[in-house]
């Protein structure tokens, strides 16, 4: 009869208690690390929303700051429309302008 060794049976048992902290600690680290990279995403997003509903509320205000100036204008306060001059003083008012595209 052979007698059998526990070495073979306490080899497995120190790997485990070697093993399976290590794999806690990666396991922790890739939740935690996902989460927190879902967490920068989201407030990644919301901070470019924000930046283009404050870029369009930029826009509305200003495209109306210009219409209302123009409104003022000589040539539509007059009591005869003259098409070609209103054309020309809209060209002139809006030329340069990155928000308003020419036709």
């Amino acid at each position: 009869m052979k007698q059998k060794s526990i070495g073979k049976s306490i080899f497995i048992l120190l790997l485990a208690i070697g093993i399976i902290p290590i794999i806690v600690t990666v396991v922790s680290s890739y939740f935690s690390t996902k989460n927190l990279l879902i967490q920068r995403n989201d407030m990644s997003k919301e901070s470019a929303l924000n930046l283009i509903i404050q870029e369009k509320q930029n826009i509305v205000d200003d495209t109306e700051s210009r219409l209302e100036g123009l409104l003022s204008a000589e040539v539509f306060q007059r009591s005869t429309w003259d098409a070609a001059a209103a054309k020309q003083t809209v060209d002139v008012a809006f030329k340069g302008d990155n928000n308003v595209s020419a036709p």
